[in-house]
């Protein structure tokens, strides 16, 4: 994650608070010398798979390589190893029967495999829309308000911005049908 992305995303966390913007430099420095960015570094990981799992986002899915058939497993009459790196298994398209089952690293198929998307733990930063990356910093101040401020306020307000944003952006989403136009840098959903 860039160092850019970073900084938005603590700064969106940082208004649920009122905390003062962080600047670049202090993102740089030690987390120790502030107390509220070492909160927010340590949540951070957990707040982007809170947002990531929120939905089949389009510019997070991607049609996955599921190399050979190894052959039939259990009651299953194909198998294939599941790449390196999958955030998470989102569709299975097969031929005929839709009866799959992921074990481990292996999803089992009744039909024949036509094609898999998921989203992967790595991805294209620069195809995310801006919108995503506030979503992880309303997920993050979510995570961060016990340890931020006393009482639920602050975890309720930035719960309620989150739920508003990513339902905003679940309908854009399904609307441009994962279109690239709305990947073009320049598309943000407001709430």
């Amino acid at each position: 994650m860039t160092d850019s992305t970073k900084l938005r995303i603590f700064n969106v966390a940082a208004t649920v608070f009122n905390i003062r913007p962080f600047t670049s430099e202090e993102m740089k420095g030690s987390d120790e010398d502030n107390p509220n960015l070492s909160v927010f570094s340590t949540l951070l990981d957990p707040a982007l798979d809170m947002a990531m799992r929120e939905y089949d986002w389009s510019f997070l899915l991607s049609e996955l390589d599921m190399g050979e058939d190894l052959g039939a497993k259990e009651r299953y009459s194909h198998s294939y190893k599941l790449p390196e790196g999958l955030f998470r298994l989102c569709s299975v398209i097969q031929d005929g029967d839709y009866v799959y089952k992921r074990v481990g690293n292996m999803l089992l198929l009744k039909g024949e495999l036509i094609t898999a998307y998921g989203i992967m733990e790595e991805f294209d930063e620069t195809a995310v829309p801006r919108d995503f990356w506030d979503l992880t910093g309303y997920a993050l101040a979510f995570m961060a308000s016990n340890s931020i401020s006393a009482g639920d306020s602050k975890a309720n307000t930035a719960m309620a911005l989150y739920q508003k944003l990513a339902g905003n952006m679940m309908f854009n989403d399904a609307q441009n049908d994962g279109k690239t136009s709305m990947m073009d840098g320049e598309h943000e959903w407001r709430v």
